[in-house]
C-alpha cells in the first residue's frame, strides 16, 4: 500500500488498491464513502467507467470542463514524451483555466 500511495501522488490520482491475494485494501483520498481506506471484495471492484466518475467528481469537472481536460495537446515535435511531473503540470493548468480561472503561476523548483 505504501509503494502505491507514493505513486499515486506522484501521478496526482486519488484512488490505491492492494492486494495481498486474499482480499483488496481500497484507500480513497476524496473519502466519499466515509472512510479513506477499507477492505473491498472483489466484486466490488470498480469499472473504468466508475472510477473515471469518481476521478471527474473528486476534480470537480463538469462535463464541459471534462471536456476540454481530456483533449490531446500539442506535442512540440520532438518525439520526446514529458515527464510524469511536466504532464501533472500540463494538466493542472488545463483543468484551471477549463474551470474559469484567468490567473496561475507555475514554479520550478531546482533542488
Amino acid at each position: 500500500m505504501q509503494q502505491g500511495l507514493g505513486y499515486a501522488d506522484m501521478l496526482d490520482v486519488p484512488f490505491v488498491y492492494s492486494s495481498n491475494g486474499d482480499g483488496l485494501l481500497l484507500h480513497d483520498k476524496t473519502a466519499r464513502a466515509g472512510k479513506v481506506e477499507r477492505e473491498v471484495a472483489l466484486d466490488e471492484f470498480p469499472s473504468p467507467e466508475d472510477l473515471w466518475n469518481r476521478y471527474c467528481a473528486w476534480k470537480n469537472l463538469t462535463p464541459a470542463t471534462e471536456a476540454i481536460v481530456t483533449q490531446s495537446y500539442y506535442p512540440d515535435g520532438s518525439g520526446k514524451t514529458p515527464r510524469y511531473y511536466q504532464v501533472n503540470a500540463v494538466n493542472r493548468v488545463v483543468e484551471a483555466v477549463a474551470k474559469g480561472q484567468n490567473r496561475i503561476l507555475l514554479v520550478r523548483l531546482l533542488e
